[in-house]
C-alpha cells in the first residue's frame, strides 16, 4: 500500500476522485430541497463521504490495472446519476429546449426572440419552458450547429441530458485514444473525468460545452492521425471537425488557429489548401439556412460582447482602480480593449515560445478567461479538455475553484461579491506567479 501511494500519478487520481464529493453533495442537497427536504443536509454529507471513503479504500488495495477500470466506471456512474438531478444552477437548459422547439416549428431563432409576438401561440404551448428562459428579448446566440443539435435532441430535459451523457462518454474514450497515440500516461484522463465542473456543467446542467469538448478532442484525434498518415480521408475528417467546432462555439477558433500555425509544416501544400477550403465551405453550408442580410445571426452575440459582465477578474480589478462606472460602458470599454490587446500579445508570445499546441491552447484559454468580462463556470471546460495532455497547476486550480462562483446562482445575485472573487482568483494568480518558470523556460519553436 505504501509503495502504491508513493506513485504520484495514482495519488493524483485519488485526489481528483475525492473531488467527486463536490458535485455529489450539490446534487443531493439540491435534490432534497427540490423534493421538500427528504433528508437533512448533515446526513447527506455523511453519506457522500462514506461512499467516497469506501471507493478510496478499495483503490488503495486493488492492483493498478483494476484501479484504472474502477475509476473509469466510477466516472461514468457519476455522470449517469446526474442525468436525473434537477437543473438548479442555470436556466440555459430552458433556452435550449425553447430554441429547439422554435426551430421544429419552422421559425428562425436568430430572427425571433422568445418574447416576439409572432411566437405567442408557441408560448402558450410550452409555457413552462418559456417562463424559464432568461433574457427573453434576445434571440439565439449559439452558432448554427448548436441549433441543429437542439432541434434534434432538445425535446425534453431528460432526452437532452442523455444526449450530453453520451457525448461525455465519447469525450473520455477519444481522449484516452489521443493519450495512447501521444504516449502519455492513461491516468491523465482523470484530470478531466473527475473535474467537478465537468460533471456539474455537462451531464447535470446540460451545457453545450459537452459537445464543444467532444469535438475538440475529436479534432485533436484526427490531427494526430493525419500526422501519422497523410491521406485525403484524414484531411476531410479534420475539416469536418474544424468546421463543426466553429459552428458550435466561436471561441474554438483559438485552438484551431494555434494547431494550424504550429503544425502547418506537417501538411502538404495541397492538403492544407483542401483543409481550408473544405472547412470554409462546410461552415458556409451550416450558416446558410439561418443567414439573413441583416446579420441577425450575430445580433445577440454583439450584445453579449459589449454589455455582459460576470465573475470577471482583471477587468474588475483595473476598473475598480480607475474608478469605472459599471453602468456606463464608455468608462471601462478602454480597459476591455487593453485586456484584449494583452491577450493577443500573450497568445502570440506563447505561439512563438512553445511548440506543443496542446500546451499553448490550454494556456491561451486560461489567459483569455482572466482577461474576459464574463466567466461562467462552464467556460473553464474550454481549456479543461486539454488538461489530460498538459497538466498546469494554475489551470487545474482555476478549474477546481470556479464552482465558488455558483454563489451568485444559489443566492440569486446579479453581481458576484468581491470576497468570492478573491477566494476564487487569488490562489489561481498565486500559482500562476509560482509557475513563471513555465513561461520563462524557452522551447525551440517549430
Amino acid at each position: 500500500m505504501k509503495k502504491y501511494l508513493n506513485n504520484n500519478q495514482n495519488l493524483i487520481s485519488h485526489i481528483l476522485g475525492l473531488l467527486f464529493c463536490i458535485p455529489c453533495i450539490y446534487y443531493l442537497i439540491y435534490s432534497c430541497n427540490y423534493y421538500s427536504g427528504f433528508i437533512s443536509a448533515s446526513t447527506i454529507l455523511a453519506l457522500s463521504f462514506f461512499f467516497q471513503s469506501i471507493v478510496y479504500i478499495l483503490l488503495c488495495f486493488w492492483r493498478d490495472k483494476l484501479i484504472y477500470r474502477v475509476l473509469v466506471f466510477y466516472s461514468i456512474f457519476s455522470h449517469f446519476i446526474l442525468i436525473f438531478a434537477p437543473v438548479v444552477l442555470t436556466s440555459d437548459i430552458y433556452r435550449y429546449l425553447w430554441e429547439g422547439f422554435v426551430i421544429r416549428n419552422g421559425f428562425n431563432p436568430y430572427k425571433y426572440s422568445p418574447d416576439n409576438l409572432n411566437l405567442q401561440f408557441l408560448q402558450n404551448v410550452k409555457t413552462h419552458i418559456w417562463l424559464g428562459v432568461d433574457h427573453k428579448h434576445l434571440s439565439a446566440i449559439y452558432p448554427p450547429l448548436s441549433e441543429y443539435f437542439l432541434k434534434i435532441f432538445g425535446t425534453t430535459e431528460i432526452v437532452w441530458k442523455v444526449f450530453i451523457f453520451f457525448c461525455n462518454l465519447l469525450t473520455l474514450y477519444i481522449s484516452s485514444l489521443v493519450l495512447k497515440i501521444k504516449k502519455i500516461k492513461k491516468e491523465n484522463l482523470f484530470f478531466l473525468a473527475f473535474l467537478p465542473v465537468f460533471l456539474i456543467e455537462t451531464t447535470w446542467s446540460g451545457h453545450l460545452e459537452a459537445i464543444l469538448i467532444l469535438l475538440t478532442v475529436l479534432f485533436c484525434c484526427f490531427f494526430e492521425l493525419y500526422k501519422r498518415k497523410q491521406s485525403k480521408k484524414n484531411i476531410l475528417f479534420l475539416a469536418l471537425s474544424m468546421s463543426s467546432l466553429v459552428c458550435i462555439k466561436y471561441v474554438s477558433i483559438l485552438p484551431i488557429g494555434i494547431f494550424i500555425l504550429k503544425e502547418y509544416r506537417a501538411f502538404k501544400n495541397s492538403d492544407l489548401y483542401l483543409l481550408v477550403l473544405s472547412s470554409v465551405l462546410l461552415i458556409f453550408l451550416m450558416f446558410l439556412p439561418f443567414f439573413d442580410y441583416d446579420l441577425s445571426v450575430f445580433s445577440s452575440l454583439e450584445v453579449y460582447l459589449k454589455h455582459w459582465r460576470h465573475n470577471d477578474s482583471l477587468l474588475h480589478l483595473f476598473g475598480t482602480l480607475t474608478g469605472a462606472d459599471w453602468d456606463k460602458l464608455e468608462t471601462f470599454s478602454y480597459i476591455k480593449n487593453l485586456l484584449l490587446l494583452f491577450f493577443i500579445i500573450s497568445t502570440l508570445f506563447l505561439i512563438r515560445k512553445f511548440k506543443d499546441p496542446y500546451k499553448i491552447s490550454a494556456l491561451s484559454f486560461g489567459i483569455f478567461l482572466l482577461c474576459s468580462s464574463t466567466v461562467h463556470p462552464w467556460y473553464v471546460l474550454w481549456f479543461a479538455c486539454f488538461l489530460p495532455f498538459y497538466n498546469s497547476k494554475w489551470l487545474i486550480a482555476f478549474a477546481v475553484l470556479v464552482p465558488i462562483s455558483y454563489y451568485s446562482q444559489i443566492y440569486d445575485l446579479k453581481e458576484l461579491p468581491v470576497f468570492i472573487k478573491i477566494v476564487e482568483y487569488l490562489p489561481v494568480c498565486f500559482l500562476l506567479i509560482l509557475s513563471k518558470k513555465e513561461f520563462l523556460c524557452w522551447e525551440e519553436s517549430l
